[in-house]
């Protein structure tokens, strides 16, 4: 008995060992493929065409809802766990450079849009040195700072509702005349430089999550989608998209078409003739010539977000868009959404080839931005946040401008140049609730949105 339980304890511990054995080589073998396959790609931005390098990168991540900026000299390293949780969320909201400074540094931060922002700079004590209020421009705006003497300062930055303090150390300086001045790249002639180049930024990625890249440099913008599995290099080849009012165009690339990716707003046609603003629908709705009006006939102050919007006449004269970019026709319009189709841009994945945009037609999502809709529980649809990765998934950014009386939040409209008779013209609708991006026809005294197409 006692030499059959001795074989046991020695059998049971054998069993053991082997057991053991096999769970190390699997934990092994599970880390290393975690090691192989975990997200480590490293991203950089270069630029062609009429700028050389990009000043500025806006990245939005559209399956997990985030956004940042980087500079455009930046490595943005995409990682499945970042080593720091202000890696990227915080510290390039707003970046102050060089610090510690001599002489001067510049506060460097990016608007989505036009706004009002303003900065206070302190001492230690809380003592205020300086109130400035200025205006920005959408894009990579920088504030030029000098006329501090040596000594440790707060710069604390209001804009759009956020408020973002840095610590400034002075080495050197006499003081003397106290000065912020801003710039951005909408400014005529004015092209941005990073002072910080090659900087490595992390930023906390998952395969297959898309990305919408908008890369600016002198003033021009271009947007690219992409979802990374690699280490790539985004380029940006940016283009003249600039109406005679000086507004410069983000534009997006679908299928090698390149649209505007923002709506018209000019006030002039290109050859410099001005569009007459009307401002009341019975003038409106009388009007024989090309005319522009903005949301329920108000101020020219909706057009920095929605643009302008047009009747057909302003449309039709062929002079409404920047030169060497026109108003799309109706095959244009039929063209984009069947690519979209036959490309896997429906909500749900589904490919369709059959070539024929009224069926299986779900690209709405696909086609409107994340922003500006009016919330719906239809699923797939632009009101819905549903389905993340395909939101704005083309880059083409349609916001809900509504037309000249009603319907903003709700309803996307974009004039096409086709003619279809006396009283109609043919458009692209979107609408907040509904899955299709349509053709349909609309009267020619409608005030529309606008997007130009590259010649």
């Amino acid at each position: 008995f006692f030499i059959s339980l001795c074989k046991q304890i020695q059998l049971f511990n054998l069993t053991n060992q082997i057991t053991m054995k096999k769970l190390s080589l699997l934990f092994t073998s599970s880390l290393i493929a975690c090691m192989l396959f975990a997200q480590d790609y490293k991203v950089s931005f270069s630029a062609n065409g009429l700028a050389t390098e990009t000043d500025s990168v806006k990245i939005e991540n559209i399956t997990q809802g985030k956004d940042t900026i980087v500079y455009g000299q930046d490595t943005l390293h995409l990682l499945d766990v970042v080593s720091s949780a202000e890696s990227m969320e915080s510290s390039t909201d707003v970046k102050l450079y060089p610090n510690p400074a001599s002489g001067q540094s510049y506060l460097e931060f990016y608007s989505p849009e036009d706004g009002t922002t303003k900065l206070i700079i302190s001492d230690v004590s809380g003592k205020r040195l300086l109130t400035r209020q200025m205006e920005t421009q959408p894009g990579t705006n920088r504030i030029k700072i000098s006329g501090l003497k040596c000594g440790i300062y707060l710069l604390t930055l209001h804009q759009h509702g956020e408020q973002y303090t840095h610590k400034l150390i002075v080495t050197s300086g006499n003081g003397g005349n106290l000065q912020a001045e801003i710039s951005s790249p909408g400014a005529t002639g004015l092209s941005i430089k990073s002072v910080k180049a090659d900087g490595l930024v992390e930023w906390q990625y998952d395969d297959e999550d898309i990305l919408i890249f908008t890369g600016y440099g002198n003033g021009h913008s271009r947007i690219h989608v992409y979802y990374i599995h690699m280490d790539t290099e985004v380029t940006f080849n940016l283009i003249s998209c600039e109406d005679p009012d000086g507004h410069k165009y983000t534009v997006t690339t679908i299928d090698g078409v390149t649209w505007m990716a923002e709506n018209l707003q000019t006030s002039k046609y290109n050859n410099n003739v001005p569009i007459p603003n009307i401002p009341d629908q019975t003038t409106w709705v009388d009007l024989t010539t090309g005319g522009r009006c903005y949301l329920a006939y108000d101020s020219a102050s909706y057009a920095s977000t929605y643009g302008a919007l047009y009747n057909f006449e302003a449309v039709s004269s062929g002079n409404l868009c920047p030169n060497g970019w026109h108003v799309p026709s109706e095959t244009e319009f039929e063209n984009m959404i069947i690519t979209l189709q036959n490309t896997g841009y429906n909500y749900d994945g589904y490919v369709d080839d059959d070539n024929d945009y009224t069926t299986n037609n779900k690209t709405a999502k696909a086609l409107c931005s994340t922003s500006s809709w009016k919330a719906s529980t239809t699923e797939g649809v632009p009101g819905n946040d549903d389905y993340p990765s395909y939101r704005n998934r083309s880059g083409f950014s349609a916001l809900a401008a509504g037309e000249n009386a009603v319907s903003e939040e709700e309803v996307a409209k974009f004039w096409s140049s086709t003619d279809l008779g006396a009283d109609n013209a043919a458009i692209l609708n979107l609408v907040y609730f509904y899955e299709a991006a349509q053709i349909e026809n609309s009267v020619k005294i409608s005030g529309l949105s606008v997007r130009c197409v590259k010649d």
